[in-house]
């Protein structure tokens, strides 16, 4: 295999390839060599009789009354060893199809004519791959080493070093012909079933390891299909194949679209033996990890010791990273498939001539039916199947493209006004962090400053925690200051926020720099000047609002306690306590106003850091989302006005041969911006998708508790001050959730107005076109949690919902305290 195919290749399939070499099952080689089948004379009966010995114990349990929660640990790994044993069965008899698909895929591996992106995308994704296959290797074989000599470790430790008498205990409680009640037969026993184990654990991580391979080489092909369709260059009426004196075709862009067909469908060909070979593992991987997962679980909680807690622990993170790492494999298959469409409708299909744009409408058709893992060849395997493997027991990173607006610019200057002002509250507030989005050149004041806020916050993030860890190893009432829990949640929230907004600094720049160069304030009709000037109001008002509570929040949080302890002292002449608004642990008593007075404004300083933060990202969202629904609205009402060609129509040229912008000319110039519109909403995504997702997890847990702080408090001004809390962090997912629907009205609304255009009276290239632009805003645009699922008012009423499911749990254990 080594000089048949790319050596990149070669290396994503050698980790899985070298697990089945490992359990004498070679899936490249045909033959099987002396020394091979004498192995397998070995190794199946050995494997045979360790598997009917541990079910002998299995059905002991059923049929002699034994407690299945005393041993429960059994039980998940007799089912890990029965998925296996089918898992071997089906990879023996598919060995010829896998091997197949293996040369089919290195037959077509591309290494050369890439660009630089698709040369970067590969790489990316080939890291990812080594990446994911290590981890699940390495977490697989430590929990197998340990749950196979922990034993062992327990039993000579209790006999040579504690000097009692120990019970020699195996890993697998398996039933024998004889008692292993001497060392000779307990390090025999323990040899024999550490070798069938890891037979177990071998093929486990070469078969998972073989579909996770084989299914991201196939994303990094249909990716490298999606940037070769962008830059495929259309033929029109005029342009013929030309002949060179050799008679070979000259690779014009007809020849090249329909290479394209042949490689993409080659590739969709591929995934389809993919899953007839790998269909039926899926569908066990699946249907056993919730049943193993759930009784890992059951053992982890009844383990008698921290050890054996920690190792069924690991193995419930080994069986779930595994599903996951499978069902994500399968969702960037699909989304790569998919994407093909995406990139015909960027193509500039429009200049090319009927045939042309029938082909690429053939390629668009096809796309819409994702190539995806399946399981049983019936159900497509994506994240969700993941949330149900979770309830059954109990989100590409998207790419971007590289774009032409690079440098610096003064904003005031370069962009119109109104812009300019959309985004002022949001970039005021990054601004007061410190963090600059639009110049890329920190000051020498801004570093100075970097280095004192670092380590400021740090400091403060580790004492607030400190409290949190403090409730849960030092037996502390949680519901004594119930309100320390939401806070630190909303500052852990914004650390991890800081860290994606830091990474995409220059992706945040470039969309900015993108949409306002595209920011239309001329050649608007009445109407269309009318819609842009309410949707601004709009994003303006809801701003100021959200805003306005946050600050008033955070100012009441951080004074109450301060004000309180001046009223008692003061104007009571009562000894009350020093009350700071964070329960921090200092390593220092704070029992004078020098002390709380510092200790006050170390606070209050880092949190509305936290909070500047929150509203800057938030602010900045939903005014990107905004202008991008505007773009779209501005887009219906051109295509509305847009006059159609008839088959008498041509484009005039003028005294500098120029071409006149007649219809014709107006439409192409339609799905250009269109285009370019489509391609700032990914670019949105890119950068907010991971922030939109910590946004809905952490809002659900954080109303919760302020919820239950509101009615814990013991006066009338907390309580408000809580429930101000809950109103800014629902206010900013609803506004957030709203925005994302508003986007998905406007780039849906490009069909309606499609439809309302005069098109039947254009001819039928005209026709064509505005079929495409139907075609394509079937799929809206949309803000999206970790760029897999789209969010809108439904996911607001989710997060209601399931807010409120928490808060009637935590509620419910407020009052049995009581």
């Amino acid at each position: 295999m080594e000089g048949k195919y790319p050596e990149e290749f070669i290396n994503s399939l050698l980790i899985s390839l070298s697990y089945f070499k490992k359990c004498n099952f070679y899936v490249t080689d045909s033959k099987i060599s002396l020394y091979g089948k004498i192995w397998w004379l070995f190794n199946i009966p050995s494997f045979t009789l360790h598997y009917i010995t541990f079910t002998m114990y299995i059905v002991k349990i059923f049929t002699e009354g034994i407690d299945p929660f005393e041993k429960v640990y059994v039980i998940p790994l007799w089912l890990v060893t029965t998925q296996e044993v089918f898992v071997s069965i089906l990879i023996i008899q598919k060995k010829k199809e896998i091997r197949t698909v293996i040369e089919h895929l290195g037959s077509i591996w591309r290494t050369k004519d890439l660009t630089e992106y698709q040369s970067n995308k590969k790489k990316t994704a080939m890291k990812q791959l080594n990446f994911g296959q290590k981890f699940i290797e390495i977490m697989a074989l430590i929990v197998a080493w340990l749950y196979l000599l922990m034993p062992l470790a327990e039993a000579v430790f209790r006999k040579f070093v504690l000097d009692q008498e120990a019970e020699l205990v195996l890993p697998f409680t398996c039933i024998y012909p004889f008692a292993v009640d001497n060392w000779p037969k307990y390090l025999g026993v323990l040899a024999f079933q550490i070798h069938n184990v890891f037979f177990v654990v071998f093929m486990y991580l070469g078969s998972h390891l073989l579909l996770v391979s084989l299914s991201t080489g196939l994303s990094i092909q249909f990716d490298l299909l999606r940037a070769d369709l962008i830059n495929i260059k259309p033929t029109n009426n005029s342009e013929e194949i030309v002949f060179d004196n050799n008679g070979e075709i000259i690779k014009w862009s007809a020849c090249n679209i329909e290479e394209f067909i042949k490689f993409h469908q080659d590739v969709i060909l591929l995934t389809q033996q993919l899953n007839a070979v790998f269909d039926k593992i899926v569908f066990l991987s699946l249907l056993f990890s919730t049943i193993i997962v759930c009784f890992f679980a059951v053992a982890c909680k009844a383990s008698l010791g921290i050890v054996y807690m920690l190792i069924n622990f690991g193995a419930i993170l080994t069986e779930m990273m595994t599903v996951l790492i499978i069902c994500y494999c399968s969702e960037l298959l699909s989304t790569s498939s998919t994407g093909i469409a995406e990139s015909a409708v960027k193509n500039l299909w429009y200049k090319g001539d009927l045939r042309y744009q029938s082909i690429i409408f053939f390629i668009i058709l096809r796309s819409q039916k994702p190539c995806t893992l399946r399981s049983l060849n019936y159900f497509a395997i994506i994240f969700k199947q993941l949330v149900q493997c979770c309830l059954g027991s109990s989100t590409t990173k998207a790419t971007l493209q590289a774009l032409r607006f690079i440098t610096p610019f003064a904003m005031e200057v370069t962009y119109p006004e109104e812009f300019i002002n959309s985004l002022l509250i949001s970039l005021s507030y990054f601004k007061k962090c410190n963090f600059e989005v639009i110049d890329s050149n920190n000051s020498l004041y801004g570093k100075i400053w970097w280095l004192f806020n670092i380590p400021s916050f740090t400091l403060h993030y580790i004492t607030l925690a400190m409290y949190i860890v403090k409730i849960f190893t030092e037996g502390v009432d949680p519901f004594e200051k119930v309100y320390m829990i939401p806070v630190w949640l909303v500052t852990t929230q914004e650390v991890f926020v800081s860290i994606i907004l830091i990474q995409k600094k220059k992706e945040i720049r470039t969309v900015i720099e993108h949409l306002g160069s595209i920011w239309r304030t001329k050649d608007l009709s009445e109407y269309q000047a009318n819609n842009k000037k309410t949707a601004i109001k709009h994003l303006n008002f809801g701003q100021k609002v959200l805003e306005k509570m946050a600050t008033i929040v955070a100012w009441l949080y951080m004074l109450l306690p301060l004000a309180e302890t001046v009223f008692r002292r003061f104007v009571l002449d009562q000894e009350a306590e020093l009350l700071l608004p964070f329960a921090c642990i200092y390593p220092f008593a704070v029992d004078n106003w020098a002390k709380y007075l510092g200790v006050l404004a170390f606070q209050i300083y880092n949190m509305f850091h936290v909070v500047f933060m929150y509203l800057g990202s938030h602010l900045l969202l939903v005014a990107l989302s905004t202008c991008l629904s505007i773009q779209f609205d501005l887009l219906q009402g051109d295509l509305i006005n847009i006059k159609p060609t008839n088959k008498s129509e041509e484009i005039l040229l003028d005294n500098n041969n120029e071409k006149v912008k007649w219809s014709a000319c107006n439409i192409e110039e339609f799905v250009k911006f269109h285009q370019d519109v489509i391609l700032l909403t990914h670019q949105l995504n890119a950068v907010f998708n991971k922030i939109v997702f910590l946004s809905l997890l952490f809002s659900t847990i954080i109303v919760c508790f302020f919820a239950v702080a509101a009615k814990a408090s013991l006066g009338i001004g907390y309580m408000l001050i809580n429930f101000g809390a809950i109103l800014t962090v629902m206010s900013t997912v609803l506004i957030m959730c709203y925005c994302s629907e508003l986007l998905s009205a406007s780039s849906t609304g490009i069909a309606q107005s499609a439809a309302n255009n005069p098109w039947y009276k254009g001819n039928l290239r005209y026709q064509t076109i505005i079929f495409f632009i139907i075609m394509r805003s079937q799929k809206p645009c949309t803000l999206r949690s970790l760029n897999y699922f789209s969010i809108s008012i439904k996911t607001f009423n989710k997060v209601l919902k399931t807010t409120y499911s928490y808060f009637s749990l935590a509620s419910q254990l407020y009052d049995a305290r009581d």
